[in-house]
Order: structure tokens, then sequence, then C-alpha cells
């Protein structure tokens, strides 16, 4: 095992924690509660409490809100709370109720303020957070493809399935297979690496790529990866022999991905309009009952559903699901406001990670947010369930990683 994925006692407890928000990796069942909470809840409060102990170690302030990405971080507590009250004088729904729906959202974005004190004050070190990251991505990628492989005879993780292109399709949270996608094509590409290193790192990519198209069935993730490889290939700073090479792959494994039925099925969809009410036809009818209630409060949105009338109004009734239409649904919840928000990070995301990829040749900051542009218009997996948790983790990282490149910098001038 190479020096940078050796377990630590910090790395360690990180790994448990992270596996503890994720569900427990699927092995506990959502539709089990105990006094009214689910095994997501107490995973994440039992990371709170991680969390909250590290943080209490030092005396420095939890909020900073001049420093990078506090203020937005509290402003989006602000939306979590108009969002609710929105909620109460559209359809009735009590204040406390859209607070419930948002609980875990809530719980991050403390988690946010305390990691970050615990990140400054050293208690926890940014290398040890990011390689927990990608060892509990790493499980995750081995345990999901396991599992496709073994159904439907033997089922070992709760998670929903369907059918599509004939074929069993199951429903993980992608985010931090994302995450561990960026990373790995960004060490594919670093011509600094060993070959059997980035042999690695190819055949992790390779891994992530068959996750997303053949266990999952995700057709606008799988394309958005491979535009963000493509990108990362000509953007990072390799020699011409490197891009020449990686440019003749992808041209031959697009020709093969043409020829799957995922991308015939997708052709075909383009060329009918995207009229097939059972693929996206569904999404369509999505985006015109958000819009036509966005018209009605285009500034503060519909607010969090939660009861039987402002789920109806959402379209749940009609199978119509606010996860299935991206940043839309997204708006239909928070508004113009939120959509505000959404840009203004974003743009500081954007921000910083080019700073990073300016000073280190490091692209996956980068493409981890530009990830989520390509596909807002149908998936926002970094706002939904654990999702939101990877995307608190992947910021406090960025953050952290300016801050050490600021660091080095002012070493190296003194």
């Amino acid at each position: 095992m190479s020096e940078e994925m050796k377990i630590s006692k910090n790395k360690l407890v990180l790994v448990v924690m992270i596996v503890c928000i994720q569900s427990f990796l699927y092995f506990a069942d959502e539709a089990f509660e105990i006094l009214k909470l689910q095994p997501s809840d107490v995973g994440l409060l039992v990371f709170f409490t991680f969390a909250l102990i590290k943080s209490l170690r030092t005396k420095k302030k939890i909020i900073n809100i001049e420093y990078n990405l506090d203020l937005y971080i509290v402003l989006f507590f602000a939306l979590i709370l108009t969002s609710s009250i929105q909620s109460n004088l559209v359809f009735g729904q009590s204040i406390i109720d859209g607070l419930i729906q948002q609980r875990r959202l809530i719980i991050w974005c403390l988690i946010y303020f305390l990691i970050k004190k615990a990140l400054e004050s050293g208690n926890i070190r940014y290398s040890t957070l990011f390689e927990a990251l990608k060892i509990v991505a790493f499980l995750e990628l081995f345990l999901f493809i396991l599992q496709y492989l073994i159904a439907p005879s033997f089922m070992f993780l709760h998670v929903n399935t369907s059918t599509r292109y004939g074929g069993l399709r199951f429903y993980f949270m992608p985010t931090l297979l994302d995450f561990l996608f960026m990373v790995e094509a960004d060490k594919l590409l670093d011509k600094k690496r060993s070959h059997q290193k980035r042999l690695l790192s190819a055949v992790t990519c390779l891994l992530v790529i068959f996750e997303t198209m053949v266990v999952q069935k995700f057709r606008l993730t799988s394309i958005a990866l491979l535009i963000c490889l493509a990108l990362a290939m000509y953007i990072k700073r390799s020699g011409i022999d490197t891009k020449i090479v990686y440019t003749f792959l992808g041209v031959v494994l697009f020709v093969l991905l043409l020829n799957t039925t995922m991308a015939q099925d997708l052709i075909y969809q383009i060329k009918s309009g995207f009229s097939d009410y059972g693929h996206f036809g569904v999404r369509l009818d999505g985006r015109k009952l958000y819009l036509s209630m966005i018209a009605q409060h285009p500034i503060l949105g519909a607010g969090y559903p939660y009861i039987q009338k402002a789920l109806e109004a959402a379209g749940y009734n009609k199978a119509i699901f606010l996860s299935d239409n991206g940043v839309f649904g997204y708006i239909y919840i928070y508004g113009t406001l939120g959509a505000m928000w959404v840009i203004m990070i974003w743009r500081k995301l954007i921000k910083m990670s080019v700073n990073i990829f300016k000073q280190t040749n490091e692209t996956y900051f980068l493409f981890f947010y530009l990830f989520f542009i390509i596909t807002s218009v149908n998936e926002i997996h970094w706002y939904w369930e654990t999702g939101f948790g990877i995307f608190i983790l992947s910021v406090l990282l960025l953050e952290e990683k300016n801050q050490l490149i600021k660091m080095e910098k002012e070493n190296n001038v003194r």
C-alpha cells in the first residue's frame, strides 16, 4: 500500500465517521427508525459529535464570515429558514416540518464550521481528511460493483432498484465516486507519476465509469464524467505525447460507447425531441410544473414539501420528483434567492479551484465543480441526501488547500 493510503489513527476514525454518514454504506435499511431517527440521521449525529469534539480542542473562533466561504454557509442557513416559512405561507405546512425535512442540511452546515475550526487548529490535517474520503470512495466502488455482479440472487445492500435497458439499475448516491474519478483522472494525467501508478488510476477511472454506466445507468452523469476527463487532458500541463496518446484512446473509447444501448437510447431521445414520457418526458412535465409554481412565487419559491398538499403540488402523485429535475427542483424550493446563492458560491468555488490549478497543476477540484454545472439540468447530487455532506467536505478541503498554498508562498518569500 502506498504511503499516502496508510491508515493513521485519525484517518481510521475519519473513515469510520464518513462510513456512518453514508448511511452505513447501505447496510442499514432507511425504513428502520428508532425514536423517529433513520440510520443516516444516527450516522450524521455521530459525525457531528466527532466534529464537535475536534473543534473544542482549540480556542479559535468557529465563525469568521470574512474568510472564504463562511458567509455562503450562513446564507444557506437563511435559505433553509425562509423556505420553511414559505412552505407554511403557501401550503399551511408547519415551519417545524420544513426544518425537519432539511435537518441533515442544517447539521452539515454546523459540521462545516466545526471541521473548519479543527482544520485551522491542526486537530485534523488536510491530507488525513482527503485520504479518508478516498478510502471510503474505494470501498463504495468495490461494494457497489460487487452488489451488481451478484444481484439479484443475493442482495446485501439496502438500495432502491429498477430496470433500464433490460437490466437491473441501482440507485446509489454517486457524489463521492464523482470526486474519486476527478482525483484519479488528475493523477492519470500527471506525467511525473510512475507508469504503474498511472495505470492504477486508469483502472480506477474505468471502474467508476463502469459503475456509472452499467450499475446505475446514469446517462448525463456518464457523459459529464467523460467531458471532464477530456477537458482535464487538454488543460493540464503535460507533454504533447501524453495528449496525443490519450486523444487516440479517447476516440477509440468514444466509438465503443456509441455502440452501447445507452448511447443508442440517447441518440433516439435527441431525434424524438425528448418526448418519450418513460425517459425524458417526465422531466419535461416536471419542469413545466416547477416553472409555473416559480412564476407564482419567484423570490422565495414554494418551500420544502412535507405535507400531502405540498407534495401533490410538487408532482409526487404524478411520479415527478424534485431530485430528478436538477436545478429546476432546487429553484422550486428556494426560488430566485436560491438561484442567486448557487451562482455566487459556484463563482467562488471555480475561482478558488482555478487558483489551485495555477499553483499546483491539480485539476480535480475545478472539474468536480464543473461536473455539477454540466449535470445541473437533470441532477444536483451535491444537494440531495449524503451528496450534500460530500460537497461540504470538498469545500472544506478546497479552502484548506488554498490556505496551505498561501502559507507556503509566504514562507518562500521569507
